[in-house]
């Protein structure tokens, strides 16, 4: 495959090395998520210099390479015509969780460029970050104006594991949900009560991290992440293979919020 070629604005350099995307299930146990971190990280150390992530189907996968990553990152994702990686994410979510984490460049790959094109149309407005084509097809003349739909500051882009969702300054979160055995539950009846709407999930000790954390494949709609211990809001975040939101409340150093947002895309608002 050949490297893919930058859309707007111009990429320099291009990519010299690429990473074929590890195989991670949607979303993995925390431990296989790491194990996907760290052989990352193998595979990348010492380079600082752009490479490029293909085959990417998850979300996982993508953030896996982010974190283990030294240098800048191109991302490029498979997905059919209706824009639904192979294991069935919207590439639009896939877009918001990248950039949210500070992939260099984004783009996708598949067999049909007038599919493909179809599909640039759709994530350019909600693109901050350079979005590039696939090498091996011919380049369509694509007129794209990048982050159009963000000018709005109502239009707010966050992500399950697998869907975009979008939120206002002042949305709803509704009732706090408390982690535990019957979470699964909760999150259902709670995204049946307020459809499109947003959940807020609280993790407050050791037990509520990993109840979160293999509660969170039933999450749909856009996440408020919640906690009063800093430590347990990095590893919570750190396992959601999506893009949460801060409400405000709370009493969290401003500082620790900001490191939050700029590694794992966490939205403050």
């Amino acid at each position: 495959m050949d490297v893919p070629l930058p859309l707007i604005p111009t990429l320099r350099p291009a990519p010299s090395f690429r990473l074929e995307a590890p195989d991670l299930d949607a979303p993995p146990a925390p431990e296989k998520f790491e194990q996907a971190v760290s052989l990352c990280a193998g595979a990348l150390k010492g380079r600082t210099d752009p490479v490029w992530v293909s085959g990417l189907t998850s979300l996982a996968a993508g953030r896996a390479a982010l974190l283990a990553a030294e240098g800048p990152v191109w991302c490029t994702y498979r997905c059919d015509e209706e824009g639904r990686t192979p294991l069935d994410v919207d590439v639009l979510a896939a877009l918001i969780v990248m950039e949210g984490m500070g992939c260099a460049a984004f783009g996708l790959e598949g067999e049909d460029p007038e599919a493909l094109a179809g599909q640039y149309r759709r994530l350019a407005p909600y693109a901050t970050v350079p979005l590039v084509w696939p090498g091996e097809l011919p380049r369509p003349a694509l007129a794209l104006e990048l982050g159009s739909a963000l000018t709005d500051p109502d239009v707010i882009p966050c992500a399950s594991g697998t869907e975009a969702r979008f939120i206002t300054p002042d949305v709803d979160v509704g009732e706090e949900i408390r982690c535990g055995p019957e979470l699964v539950e909760n999150i259902l009846e709670a995204e049946e009560q307020r459809p499109q709407g947003a959940l807020k999930i609280s993790v407050l000790d050791e037990d509520d991290l990993w109840a979160f954390a293999e509660a969170q494949y039933a999450i749909r709609d856009a996440l408020c992440l919640w906690s009063d211990v800093p430590e347990l809001l990095e590893r919570a975040l750190r396992c959601y293979q999506g893009r949460a939101f801060w409400d405000g409340t709370g009493d969290l150093d401003p500082e620790f919020l900001e490191r939050m947002a700029r590694t794992y895309g966490f939205i403050l608002l």
